[in-house]
């Protein structure tokens, strides 16, 4: 297991996440799953980068945000915590993971369903 982050106030989304790649890579090698966070915004350049990089490995996480638009979120890194970073924490394929997604959800009567979408992206609905 590795950690490696890169801070936002100094590059762009993929020089970052070039370092960040490399960096994982420097400590452990063959990376099978990276935990990720970063800004709200630059989730899917981040992951487009990683995917360029690093095409094998499965990426968990993504965004800082929250259910405000206040900007005040914060990061942790191997180096400490910050608002404008991206970290990651590189797994190899000996370490066992999984995932679970546990959101606060209610069930509703309100179904939507989706009719127009491209990838990871919903563009209409009903």
């Amino acid at each position: 297991m590795a950690a490696a982050s890169s801070n936002l106030e100094s590059c762009d989304a993929k020089e970052a996440t070039n370092r960040v790649a490399v960096r994982l890579r420097e400590q452990i090698g063959d990376i099978s799953n990276i935990l990720l966070a970063t800004l709200p915004g630059i989730e899917e350049e981040v992951l487009d980068c990683f995917s360029a990089i690093l095409p094998n490995e499965r990426i968990f996480g993504g965004s800082a945000a929250d259910n405000t638009d206040a900007g005040e979120w914060s990061l942790l890194s191997e180096d400490g915590v910050f608002s404008a970073i991206l970290s990651a924490v590189g797994l190899k394929a000996d370490v066992s993971f999984g995932s679970c997604l546990l959101p606060p959800y209610e069930k509703r009567d309100q179904l939507a369903k989706i009719t127009k979408c491209e990838g990871r992206f919903i563009y209409e609905s009903l």
